[in-house]
């Protein structure tokens, strides 16, 4: 829970430096979090078809 807790009062501050609503950094990691993900399953879905 604390990186959660960190990385929402982080894009809370960062917003409102910015002068962008909050829901916009919430999008933003939400973008950043699905890529990391893709990146990570196509990583994977690489070396299983490197090892057959």
């Amino acid at each position: 829970d604390l990186p959660v807790s960190v990385l929402s009062i982080g894009g809370e501050s960062a917003a409102r430096r910015l002068g962008v609503p909050n829901h916009f950094t919430l999008v933003l990691v939400s973008i950043v979090l699905i890529v990391l993900a893709l990146a990570e399953y196509l990583y994977h879905r690489y070396n299983q078809s490197r090892r057959n």
